[in-house]
């Protein structure tokens, strides 16, 4: 059986638009946050970022993951004066047009840990996306049925993790039921490929959209630019 994970795990999942002339220097910033978080947190917090791949072609996209290992954790971590003052500089020479952010707990997950290592060619599906009111019972079950067959199948070569909201902190709506961010991560674009060409995962995926259960959901599917630390929780 997949495991729900109660431990104090925290997410922070963000999807963020550079302007077109300052993406170099966004994930040159980025890059001087991994770099601090490498050499001062020793392995206590995990840090990625994925750049947008869509389709067929590059779209304007970031999504940006830290994980910390508890709340005072997190608080540490941004309270500190190196972080807090590369991601002020971020926002204070207008490198981002648009952010949508926000902090989630773990709820599960399979498959081997998600970031941390030099595996350049990892692909990423991000899904942020906001429950009916009334079905988060039944779409949680959906996806531990999802989450027993990847971990069946997939021979490690797919982890995925379910994180709920945790706490908003940017681009949040007014939309009623519980949110969650959904992270499947494959250790290339072949995997995901055949992943989703499998009967028993797109049966599941279907019977999600059929049954009414989500609203406002938004995938991405990313490519790995830049990482450091331990990784993302995997059960």
């Amino acid at each position: 059986m997949v495991s729900t994970n109660t431990s104090e795990t925290i997410l922070l999942a963000g999807y963020l638009t550079p302007h077109a002339d300052k993406r170099a220097r966004s994930v040159e910033l980025w890059r001087a946050i991994a770099d601090d978080i490498r050499s001062t947190e020793k392995g206590k917090i995990s840090m990625e970022l994925y750049e947008d791949q869509g389709r067929e072609k590059w779209q304007e996209g970031f999504i940006v993951l830290e994980e910390f290992a508890t709340q005072a954790i997190k608080d540490a971590f941004n309270a500190k004066p190196s972080h807090v003052a590369v991601s002020t500089q971020v926002r204070e020479e207008g490198l981002i047009s648009d952010f949508k952010i926000g902090y989630y707990k773990h709820v599960f997950g399979v498959g081997k840990t998600i970031g941390g290592h030099e595996r350049e060619e990892k692909v990423l599906m991000a899904v942020f996306v906001t429950v009916n009111e009334g079905k988060t019972g039944e779409v949680l079950d959906l996806w531990k049925d999802i989450a027993e067959d990847v971990k069946r199948t997939e021979g490690g070569e797919v982890a995925m993790e379910l994180y709920s909201m945790h706490e908003e902190v940017g681009g949040g709506g007014e939309e009623k039921g519980e949110k969650f961010f959904l992270v499947y991560e494959f250790v290339n674009e072949e995997a995901r490929e055949t992943f989703g060409k499998k009967p028993s995962h797109v049966e599941a995926i279907a019977k999600e959209r059929e049954g009414e259960m989500l609203k406002n959901v938004d995938f991405k599917v990313c490519k790995r630019v830049l990482g450091s630390g331990s990784g993302i929780k995997a059960a």
